[in-house]
């Protein structure tokens, strides 16, 4: 089993993969676009429509086989963590009952 910091590095890191990933679905959905200030309707239908797009590339990437291992790896890496943290804190406990 890894030692605590390691094993909540490893989530971190997974973490900013996954959020690369994502990203980077949500740039080739929405683009880079100059935002249009000509009224608030204009600016509501623009958000809206933004909007959309982004579900769309969130629909996408949780599509994506790479976005669903990262993801599959985060949850696997949080586990890892968190029993890790568990088991030196059950150490600790047992210290302090001694």
């Amino acid at each position: 089993m890894t030692d605590t910091k390691t094993a909540w590095d490893d989530v971190a890191n997974s973490l900013t993969t996954l959020g690369q990933q994502v990203k980077a679905h949500f740039d080739d959905v929405v683009g880079e676009r100059p935002f249009d200030r000509r009224g608030v309707d204009e600016a509501l239908a623009e958000l809206r429509a933004t909007l959309d797009r982004a579900y769309s590339a969130a629909g996408q990437a949780a599509k994506d086989p790479t976005v669903r291992e990262s993801a599959s790896k985060i949850g696997s890496s949080f586990v890892e963590a968190l029993s890790s943290t568990l088991i030196d804190l059950g150490q600790r406990l047992k210290k302090l009952r001694q």
